[in-house]
């Protein structure tokens, strides 16, 4: 069993309020994912790059798990939500993607990445998320292990994950990003893998 610690290669959030629709936050600390009045309507954007150049593709590769590890980073929560995770279908730049565009030089097919051309309709994964959460809680959210094997193996292009609470209303929540200055908070994505005939391994990327 071996154990590595990555952070995300990219991670930011988008602003659907106006008049922060054009606003870029890939520097920031926080991934902010849903609902203040007059402030945020936020959607995470994150993504754990190159996963088949340390796991070996090949067909005798089982994926047995895979878990998203956030920690909270602010909460301005009133409401308890369930948190999921989309598998994105084309390519953002962390430090140029807004609500409307996911690069200076491309736009979204909907505003808020929200066409099923920006992100996959049916969620690799979810969890309940809860108001009561102080910061520093650690928000564990389990992946679609076949879902996942398909990065790996490269048959699906890894473009990260859409991060959306489900009602939106009344509800933000903050992540760390790996920008966060508690190294301790930053994401990470843990994957226990086996290859038929060898012993089982775990990384954290």
């Amino acid at each position: 069993m071996t154990n590595i610690s990555f952070p995300s290669t990219k991670d930011t959030y988008i602003n659907g309020m106006d008049p922060y629709k054009t606003d870029n936050y890939g520097t920031g600390i926080h991934i902010r994912v849903g609902h203040t009045v007059d402030a945020t309507k936020g959607r995470g954007l994150i993504e754990f790059a190159d996963l088949g150049l340390t796991i070996p593709p090949g067909d005798n590769l089982i994926i047995n798990s895979a878990t998203l590890h956030l920690f909270v980073s602010a909460n301005a929560a009133a409401n308890n939500r369930v948190l999921s995770c989309y598998r994105m279908k084309t390519a953002w730049y962390e430090v140029e993607a807004t609500w409307v565009k996911r690069m200076t030089s491309a736009y979204w097919t909907a505003d808020g990445a929200m066409d099923q051309a920006d992100r996959e309709l049916t969620a690799m994964g979810s969890v309940q998320v809860y108001a009561s959460y102080a910061v520093g809680q650690a928000v564990d959210v389990s992946l679609n292990p076949a879902l996942l094997r398909e990065w790996v193996m490269g048959t699906t292009s890894n473009y990260g994950l859409l991060l959306i609470v489900d009602t939106e209303s009344n509800d933000r929540y903050s992540f760390a990003t790996k920008e966060h200055t508690t190294a301790s908070y930053r994401p990470t994505l843990e994957i226990d893998w086996t290859l038929s005939g060898v012993d089982q391994a775990i990384w954290i990327y």
